[in-house]
């Protein structure tokens, strides 16, 4: 999240991947992943990064807000 919040995007895709690789099955790395990756203009690997962690935690109240974010750009 640091890297995120420092608009340093591309060491967020990385950490990420770090992240995802020590546990696959944690949502809330997706969805940072989903924001780097959207920040960068990757629209399709954000949209996978937010499926992941939607599968994961369907109860996340961000969810929708989230979804609504990403059809809009790809719209």
């Amino acid at each position: 999240m640091s890297y995120i919040s420092l608009k340093m995007y591309r060491k967020a895709v990385e950490d990420c991947q770090a992240g995802i690789r020590l546990n696959a099955e944690f949502p809330r790395v997706y969805k940072r992943l989903f924001k780097a990756q959207l920040a960068l203009g990757n629209v399709n690997e954000a949209k996978q990064a937010l499926d992941i962690a939607v599968r994961l935690d369907s109860n996340d109240a961000t969810n929708v807000k989230d979804k609504d974010l990403v059809n809009t750009v790809i719209h």
